[in-house]
Parts: C-alpha cells; sequence; structure tokens
C-alpha cells in the first residue's frame, strides 16, 4: 500500500481482521493513527515509514509478540513510543531521520535493537553513564552513531561500554563546550 493515501478508519475496516497477516508495509501512505495494529498478532514485518503525520502507536502494539522489525523512519511527528515496546524483543528498529526525543528514547532500548541508528549521551543524566552502559552488550548492532560525548562523567562505564568493539559509523563530541573526561580515555 506504499504511496497511497487511505482514512485510518478506512484502514481500521480494511486491515484489522486479518490475523493472518505477516507482513505489513504502510510507508508514504499519509496516516495518522495505526489503531487496529493490535489485532494483527501474526506480524513479523511492520513498516509505517515515511508517515509524518503519525503521532503516537497505541498500546495494542504490545499485542505483535512475533514483531522482529518495526520500521518508523521519517515519521516526524511520532516523539515517543509505548513503553511495552521494550517487551517485543524486537531484532530491528528503525527511526532514521526520527524526532530527538524519540532518539533519545530509543536509545534505553538499545539491547532490543540491531539497528538502532544513534545513541544520545544525554546532559540532564546526573551520572553522565546510566545509558552509556547499555551499550556493553550491544555487540550485534549493524551501525551506530554515538552523539554528545562530551557529555560522559564516569570513566569507569564508559569503559564497560566497549566501544572498541562496536561498529560505530560515527562517534561525536560537540566543539566547544566543556567535556568530563579526555576524550581519548572515552576509546579505550
Amino acid at each position: 500500500m506504499t504511496g497511497t493515501s487511505i482514512p485510518h478508519e478506512e484502514l481500521d475496516v480494511a486491515l484489522g481482521n486479518l490475523t493472518n497477516l505477516k507482513r505489513l508495509r504502510l510507508s508514504h501512505c499519509n496516516i495518522n493513527a495505526v489503531d487496529f495494529i493490535g489485532t494483527l498478532t501474526n506480524l513479523v514485518d511492520l513498516d509505517l515509514s515515511s508517515n509524518f503525520d503519525l503521532a503516537c502507536l497505541p498500546e495494542s502494539v504490545g499485542n505483535l509478540k512475533r514483531l522482529q522489525t518495526l520500521d518508523l523512519s521519517r515519521c516526524g511527528n511520532l516523539e515517543s513510543l509505548p513503553e511495552i515496546i521494550g517487551t517485543l524483543g524486537l531484532k530491528s528498529l528503525l527511526l532514521e531521520e526520527c524526532s530527538i526525543e524519540l532518539m533519545d528514547q530509543a536509545s534505553s532500548l538499545v539491547h532490543y535493537s540491531q539497528t538502532l541508528p544513534v545513541f544520545k549521551v544525554l546532559s540532564d543524566d546526573v551520572s553522565g553513564c546510566r545509558k552509556l552502559h547499555l551499550l556493553e552488550g550491544a555487540n550485534h548492532i549493524n551501525e551506530l552513531s554515538i552523539l554528545s560525548l562530551e557529555n560522559v562523567r564516569c570513566l569507569e562505564e564508559a569503559s564497560k561500554a566497549k566501544l572498541v568493539d562496536k561498529h560505530i559509523s560515527e562517534l561525536a563530541w560537540t566543539v566547544g563546550v566543556d567535556r568530563h573526561l579526555k576524550d581519548n580515555k572515552l576509546l579505550e
């Protein structure tokens, strides 16, 4: 259904009863709600990419216990994920070109995802480390960008993250800000 504009009420009626559906691609469909999604309990792959008006996912997404891949790339108005997403055991969570808020929330889901594109160290994190440790066991991630490394304050936890063992495509420090640790120490 790629590239089709369909009112969400019609989607509910058309797709809500397809309980054996395994793959659903609704990219570029100008949808703003997917209330029916929780009834599609056999979904393995769900592509909702490039639906800029999609503002939220329903809690019923937690019913998708077989879901392996969720593509929310370029869903610009999507600012958060239901917490239940963390229990699904996703292998791939695609969030390219999504909001900073969504990327920050997804950072805590890194152990569920092989394709989380960005991990950002938040400045309001008191210890500067509480989330960095989530990267420790994430050696299966295909490609990763780590942003705002100047916010890391705890060398011990940074070392546990074993950044040298990761497939990191980008490391970013903000220029002209105070650093809490020497840059080269983070990469040891």
